[in-house]
């Protein structure tokens, strides 16, 4: 009997008992401590697995510390500043916005960091989360999933999202970031530029996790940082080494089950309308932003179709989180053109909603994954 790893839509969970070869087990560390969500590493004990865990949380520790808005950390420091102002950073915050910055110039501003206001505006900032959320700004409804934003806020935001004037430097082992200089001002209050890397921080913390786990020597298992980041390894149990990652549908109408891919030795990355999102008017209204309009996906007026959940393998896990983000944002015409330009490179999962009906357009070859729900498959 093969090992399978369960994916629920953009969070991937392993199986309640994962069995090893030659008699052994497979063993797993658990965290919730990290980005709200659950860290987990699965693996075929060697001895020193202790300490290999203590590398693991320390780079989710260091990256979560360094770009979390809900820490005090250089990305907080950079949205509170004043327009124009020089903020020094720390040199997880500046590799993950140069990083950032490469991957925003790569998808033609389809992931976008800078509309981290817009992000707030919506609703969707940790602080909306907290069990003691109350309004602090002007724009704040009691129950944002309730009343949404008024316009003038959105258009005001939108002009402050251009990504790519942001200037990054060093010098004597210093690192800084210029916050351009441009503010706009809704009934006498000024707003500035503000940054939200939720998008590849779990990305980033895997791929500084992956390393400390392969240089131990490592070669089975698997590590999931919870909703959008998973590193696959070996599967002892299996012939082919690979692991098969069920992916729960985003739908109910689809049932339990969207589809098994099969995967080794790679990283799995994901990202959809069904992580955080609420209803309202009959619509879904979620976390990822559409930096051209300013709304979330999927809900502009004239708009007949829209990705609801994106996967891509064959990069890292921040690249892989940036380009399944961006791919939403993207829209099915963009984002089909896009996948199939960089074909070679990487493998994409698109699932569409086109007038009430389900299409996923994949670059994967038929033996790649195996559809469990009611859905038409289109090879692009």
């Amino acid at each position: 009997m093969k090992n399978k790893i369960t994916a629920c839509v953009l969070s991937v969970l392993c199986a309640a008992s994962l069995c090893g070869c030659s008699g052994k087990d497979l063993k797993g560390f658990d965290s919730y401590s990290y980005f709200g969500t659950r860290i987990r590493w699965v693996y075929l004990p060697k001895g020193e697995e202790e300490s290999v865990w203590r590398g693991i949380t320390d780079c989710a520790d260091r990256v979560q510390k360094s770009v979390s808005l809900s820490e005090d950390g250089a990305v907080t420091v950079f949205n509170a500043a004043e327009a124009g102002a020089v903020v020094e950073l720390d040199e997880t915050a500046f590799r993950a916005l140069r990083f950032a910055k490469e991957m925003y110039e790569f998808t033609e501003g389809a992931y976008n960091p800078a509309t981290g206001g817009l992000i707030d505006l919506w609703g969707f900032s940790p602080r909306h989360n907290a069990a003691d959320y109350s309004p602090v700004y002007p724009y704040d409804r009691a129950d944002f999933r309730n009343e949404l934003p008024k316009r003038k806020y959105i258009d005001a935001f939108l002009t402050l999202t251009d990504f790519s004037s942001v200037t990054l430097s060093e010098s004597d082992g210093k690192y800084y970031a210029l916050k351009p200089d441009v503010s706009a001002e809704v009934d006498g209050v000024v707003y500035t530029m503000r940054l939200n890397l939720g998008g590849i921080a779990k990305g980033l913390s895997a791929d500084l996790a992956k390393d400390v786990v392969t240089s131990a020597g490592h070669r089975y298992g698997y590590l999931n940082f919870g909703a959008s980041s998973m590193a696959v390894f070996e599967n002892p149990k299996s012939d082919t080494g690979k692991w098969e990652i069920s992916v729960v549908s985003p739908r109910a109408e689809l049932g339990d089950e969207l589809m098994t891919v099969y995967e080794k030795n790679s990283v799995l990355s994901s990202s959809g309308d069904s992580e955080l999102f609420y209803e309202y008017g009959g619509k879904r209204y979620s976390h990822i932003i559409d930096p051209e309009t300013g709304y979330p996906v999927g809900t502009a007026e004239n708009e007949a179709c829209h990705i609801v959940y994106a996967a891509v393998s064959g990069f890292s896990a921040a690249e892989g989180d940036a380009l399944s983000t961006a791919l939403v944002a993207m829209g099915r015409d963009r984002a089909i053109a896009f996948a199939e330009k960089y074909a070679e490179e990487f493998t994409v999962y698109l699932l569409c909603c086109e007038s009430g009906e389900y299409t996923l357009y994949t670059t994967a070859s038929p033996d790649r994954y195996r559809l469990r729900a009611n859905v038409k498959a289109v090879l692009l």
